[in-house]
């Protein structure tokens, strides 16, 4: 994760790619959230690209998914190993 003291890093790319993506991809798969720490100052997410605001981007259906498909847990029926100890 990112300490909220590098925002003074330069541009949105060396906080992206000074990201922990391995600790954030351990978080996704077993809490379902991965935080990555501010990628963007507030006026980059106001203006990306000197244009419209982050959230106008998602009118755009193209970028974005609408949901997450990630396999479910396989859950078998306790087994009578289980219920008694050896």
């Amino acid at each position: 994760m990112i300490p909220a003291s590098s925002m003074q890093l330069g541009r949105w790319e060396e906080r992206v790619s000074a990201t922990d993506w391995d600790s954030v991809r351990a978080d996704l798969d077993a809490y379902g959230c991965g935080p990555t720490g501010p990628l963007l100052t507030p006026d980059e997410a106001a203006h990306p690209g000197r244009g419209r605001g982050i959230a106008a981007l998602y009118d755009d259906d193209s970028r974005f998914r609408s949901t997450q498909r990630r396999p479910r847990p396989v859950r078998r029926a306790p087994q009578e190993q289980d219920l008694w100890p050896a």
